[in-house]
Formats: structure tokens, sequence, C-alpha cells
């Protein structure tokens, strides 16, 4: 996905990818109590019904895996600024003004 971010020094256009969000969660599974605990498998790769769900979707794009893409660009882990800044543009998105 590529998008432009004021976040960031540069124009040009930026990557997000979706292997922070499959490399987050696989950090955070083994732990008995987690930081992700709305994510599951079905979340990273649903099959036939689940595939079409907006809620499932909406959890992925929260601000919970937002916070938790960031920390580990803040700890130096990970090169995903730039998924960081489009997770959190989105959760914005569907945060802002509900009411």
């Amino acid at each position: 996905m590529q998008f432009k971010s004021a976040h960031l020094d540069s124009q040009l256009p930026v990557v997000a990818k979706w292997e922070h969000i499959e490399k987050l969660y696989k950090c955070d599974k083994p732990f008995m109590i987690r930081s992700l605990y709305k994510l599951t498998d079905t979340h990273l790769a649903p099959v036939t019904q689940c595939a079409m769900k907006v809620s499932l979707a909406a959890q992925v794009m929260s601000h919970t895996v937002a916070a938790g893409i960031y920390s580990l660009v803040y700890s130096g882990k990970e090169q995903c600024l730039h998924s960081f800044c489009f997770h959190k543009k989105l959760s914005n998105l569907f945060h802002c003004n509900l009411f």
C-alpha cells in the first residue's frame, strides 16, 4: 500500500507492509497476557465468510495494532515506521467524528 505521510521528511511514496503486522502478531502470540488479545489467526489469514467481515479488518487496523508497531519502531527491532503511520491514519479514520 502506498501513501504519502506528513510524519515523514520525504514526499516520496512509502510502503506499509502486511509482514509487520504478521511479525507483531507472532511476537505477541506466545505470551499468556497479550497486548493484541483480540487478534487471532483468522484475522491474519481469513477464510471463506470471515474474509468479508469488516469487524476483523477494523480490529487489525486498530489503534492497539498501531501502538504495537510503534513499539517495534521505538525499540529499533524493525524498520516499520511507514506501517505505523499507515495504521495510525486508518485508526484515526475509524474513530474520527463517530459521535
